[in-house]
């Protein structure tokens, strides 16, 4: 049986968009780069675009610019690259908290998921997130209650302290 040609195109071009965006990671010039890999992020194929916001959390304060763009985007896709890239920033900025606890209230899970595990990453600087972590510690999803847990015992602010305490586990 013989692959179809649109399965064949697609791979073809994941696999080039994949090594740009690699290439792109060893451009002396970050600021480029930064305008590129966005638009990889917006509107490239599945793969490229994650591949694309990796790399955006390597380029410094430019790049945490582009990924706040890109977690408060309109387009689902273009959110779950921000905020799983942001997750990767080391270290976190504190100005994407308030991002990231938006989207805590998402209806997606998956990116319920990323905001709960960048929070937990976050630590005490994420005192602001401390009313959408105790909304988290009902989510249907174990993982995301899970993450949120985490991230209220690090902050250990009164309020997430006392959550954590009247909790019962699932």
């Amino acid at each position: 049986m013989q692959p179809k040609l649109g399965v064949i195109f697609w791979s073809v071009f994941v696999l080039y968009a994949a090594l740009f965006a690699r290439a792109l990671a060893t451009t002396p010039n970050t600021l480029r780069s930064v305008p590129a890999l966005e638009s990889i992020a917006r509107t490239g194929p599945e793969r490229a675009r994650y591949l694309a916001g990796e790399l955006l959390a390597t380029r410094g304060e430019a790049g945490v610019a582009a990924l706040l763009a890109l977690a408060a985007d309109a387009d689902l896709r273009s959110r779950r690259v921000g905020v799983g890239g942001l997750w990767r920033v080391r270290p976190a900025p504190k100005r994407a908290v308030p991002v990231l606890a938006a989207a805590m209230g998402a209806e997606d899970v998956h990116l319920r998921r990323s905001a709960a595990m960048a929070l937990d990453r976050q630590g005490p600087q994420a005192v602001e997130a401390v009313p959408a972590l105790i909304k988290a510690l009902k989510d249907e999803d174990p993982f995301v209650r899970s993450s949120a847990r985490g991230a209220l015992a690090k902050i250990g602010t009164d309020d997430a302290k006392a959550a954590l305490a009247k909790e019962t586990p699932r």
